[in-house]
């Protein structure tokens, strides 16, 4: 048989009725859109478990950030611009407190006698708040220096 009877043999069978070979009932239909919603949803799931992370750290990395920024202001700042009590850092609202701690030493000389200052450690706790309504709160511990003695002393 040639090449022009095998085609014409299976364009015969092909439209001769059978509805079997036609294609997918109705119910084949439904059974695979069942197994393909079946096997889609690990993969919603998945997606909400991704979307959920990133929302988590990109709260957390504005409070990291918000916390470096008040971190690095209050470490920056000069004794006697503490007392002002609050900022506004762009963004960020700033407030805080000093508490001064239990222990004031005396910058000693090279002979071991009191020079014009003393050390002391003081706790800063602050409050810091962004237009993105992140909220931070800490405390920053600094070591600073007062003037005892004047430069000239008589």
């Amino acid at each position: 048989m040639t090449m022009r009877g095998h085609l014409a043999r299976l364009a015969s069978h092909l439209h001769s009725g059978d509805s079997r070979a036609a294609g997918f009932s109705t119910l084949e239909s439904i059974v695979a859109v069942g197994i393909l919603a079946i096997a889609l949803l690990p993969l919603y799931d998945f997606q909400l478990t991704i979307v959920d992370g990133t929302r988590r750290l990109e709260g957390q990395f504005g409070k990291t950030t918000t916390h470096q920024k008040v971190d690095d202001y209050l470490k920056s700042l000069q004794p006697v611009d503490l007392g002002k009590g609050s900022e506004q850092l762009g963004p960020i609202a700033l407030t805080w407190t000093v508490e001064p701690g239990p222990i004031s030493r005396p910058v000693l000389t090279g002979n071991g006698l009191s020079g014009r200052f003393s050390l002391s450690l003081v706790t800063i706790r602050y409050n810091a708040e962004s237009d993105q309504g992140i909220t931070v709160e800490g405390a920053l511990t600094r070591l600073f220096w007062t003037e005892t003695a004047p430069f000239f002393s008589p």
